[in-house]
């Protein structure tokens, strides 16, 4: 089962199925927190489906139902226990019975106010673990884009365990759910137990030990099975400094990139202001999420000739207009029966057709074909015809000062010559910060760098980075691979690189992690544990559409079962603006 399915699931099994009212209807109240977690996985004929007459917003004024039984589907904050508890004291009750579902743990002083109802008023009272966002079936996020800052400020340390023991929860949650204790590594870049390995031995520590402490309440778990446990592995953002601000031409990734201001509530606008879900059961989205804009174009306008040409009434509407009456009368039954999926089609591929060329436009008006091909060279260190690339500080200079090129573009540019050098004189970066007429506080999100192990400075030393390996591929903007790639692939070899991913628990034998037949997951999960166990890559302080790609394309790849999750999911430019707060 994906992520989606296992939420989905879990929401509907063992939270709404589970009250069954007299009166057989019943209402669900949520707070935004958990709309948001209930909205990613059900759309509302699911929920009506299973006699809910209502859902309701707990922090908006509503009208009692006192005849009716409740489920309060809520997060374990001081808002929505003070909101729960108001409906139930001070007067008649809002509903007739509350079953309360929290999505993690209460706290007790939470739990202590929630004793103040009446007991004979409260049905159900239970801890869902589901305190997390399943983005797509193979992703998942705990939605705090301000992570970054607690994590990588070192004027936060005060805070920084207090950071980590909260995402360590959330992440154990969400192994809960899924039902897995996984064995656990983590990635030390140095191979010496350097900062950054502190840090991720830190928290893939605070993980373990939550486990223990969940096993240890709950016998039962992990539920019993005849497969091997899950490889969970840990690193943070600093595993690769340039995916988040590399211009990608993959379409899901472009589309957040470009067009972030039509994103609102998670929904797509289009250019009428209606609302658009771009998920996995929009089959033009989930067919070229992954593929390069020029594909996608190619594909989605085949689509439409294809459909135009074998969807009865597509060809009914167009033999209309042209004045043909051949077999009018069984030619219009036929149309009847195909007008459902020709008008669900016809929007579909009018939306995608709107956004390639939205895309297309905002990337010709910014001129990002060029500067995305000088990006490639620069990170890669080699032009797409295979030779050294020899930009330097004359040609960046000219480029941050072309007109044609948006501010934020400049900055991303920037930073990325300077990763790609692994620092440079300090008089050449404040020639290029002057030059892009950079504010205080860009610049200071230009130094912000360093604290996600960034050099900015040129050093005596001999450079150490390794230029990646460019993928094989016809488009020169599409010629990097995330480092995160990488990392899966020598995560799915188990006994591979113990220096850089040291084991926090290894198995007695690693090869009982070995080939398997059978599959516990299921063929939807895209996996098979008879390629090994399901993996599992966390990463704190965000990741990127690039790196999400980078996990199903490795996935298909191995033929194995593999999550990617995080912190939160960064458009560029929103990881730039929680830079400048580090």
């Amino acid at each position: 089962m994906s992520l989606l399915d296992i939420l989905r699931a879990r929401l509907l099994e063992d939270m709404i199925q589970t009250v069954r009212p007299p009166g057989k209807w019943k209402i669900l109240v949520v707070d935004p927190t958990t709309m948001r977690i209930l909205t990613s996985v059900l759309k509302m004929p699911d929920i009506t489906a299973n006699d809910v007459t209502l859902v309701e917003d707990i922090t908006r004024q509503r009208q009692p139902y006192p005849q009716k039984e409740a489920i309060y589907f809520l997060s374990p904050t001081h808002e929505s226990v003070t909101a729960l508890v108001d409906d139930f004291l001070g007067g008649r009750p809002a509903y007739g019975r509350a079953h309360i579902f929290f999505t993690s743990s209460l706290p007790d002083r939470l739990f202590d106010k929630i004793k103040r109802c009446p007991a004979s008023l409260i049905g159900t009272f239970k801890e869902l673990n589901v305190d997390f966002m399943a983005l797509e079936s193979r992703v998942f996020t705990f939605e705090q884009p301000n992570a970054l800052a607690k994590l990588f400020n070192p004027q936060a340390t005060s805070v920084l365990n207090h950071e980590l023991e909260g995402i360590s929860k959330r992440l154990v949650n969400l192994l809960a759910t899924i039902g897995e204790y996984p064995y656990i590594r983590f990635v030390d870049p140095a191979g010496s137990g350097g900062t950054r390995a502190s840090l991720n031995s830190k928290f893939a520590n605070m993980v373990q030990d939550e486990l223990e402490a969940l096993k240890k309440l709950d016998p039962d778990f992990p539920p019993k099975s005849p497969y091997p446990p899950a490889i969970l592995l840990v690193c943070d953002r600093t595993v690769d400094a340039a995916a988040p601000l590399l211009h990608e031409f993959t379409y899901q990734a472009m589309v957040h990139d470009l067009l972030p201001a039509h994103f609102k509530g998670g929904k797509f606008m289009d250019r009428e202001e209606t609302a658009h879900v771009l998920d996995e059961t929009d089959d033009v989205w989930l067919k070229n999420r992954h593929r390069h804009i020029a594909e996608v174009i190619d594909d989605v306008s085949e689509g439409v000739r294809h459909f135009s040409s074998n969807n009865a009434a597509a060809a009914f509407e167009r033999n209309a207009r042209s004045g043909q009456t051949t077999d009018k009368i069984e030619a219009m039954k036929e149309a009847m029966h195909s007008i459902p999926e020709y008008t669900e089609k016809k929007k579909r591929y009018a939306l995608h057709t709107d956004i390639c060329t939205q895309c297309m436009d905002e990337s010709t008006a910014r001129g990002l074909l060029d500067l995305a091909k000088l990006e490639q060279d620069l990170i890669l260190n080699q032009t797409s015809d295979g030779n050294p690339c020899s930009l330097t500080l004359k040609d960046v200079l000219r480029i941050v000062e072309d007109p044609r090129y948006d501010h934020v573009d400049v900055i991303r540019f920037i930073m990325i010559y300077i990763i790609s050098r692994e620092g440079i004189p300090d008089a050449d970066r404040e020639a290029l910060l002057e030059a892009a007429r950079l504010t205080l506080v860009e610049t200071q999100a230009v130094t912000n760098f360093s604290m996600l192990g960034v050099r900015l400075s040129m050093s005596y030393e001999k450079r150490r980075r390794k230029a990646p390996v460019p993928v094989n591929t016809p488009f020169d903007t599409s010629r990097y691979d995330p480092a995160i790639k990488g990392i899966l692939a020598d995560l799915a070899d188990t006994g591979s690189d113990r220096q850089h991913m040291p084991w926090l628990t290894e198995p007695r034998n690693l090869s009982e992690l070995g080939r398997r037949p059978g599959s516990h997951y299921g063929s939807d999960a895209g996996g098979s544990p008879s390629n090994g166990p399901r993996l599992i890559l966390f990463v704190l302080g965000g990741i990127t559409r690039s790196e999400m790609r980078a996990c199903y394309e490795t996935a298909a790849r191995l033929g194995r079962d593999i999550l990617i999750g995080s912190t939160h999911v960064y458009h560029p430019e929103e990881y730039l603006e929680h830079v400048k707060c580090l």
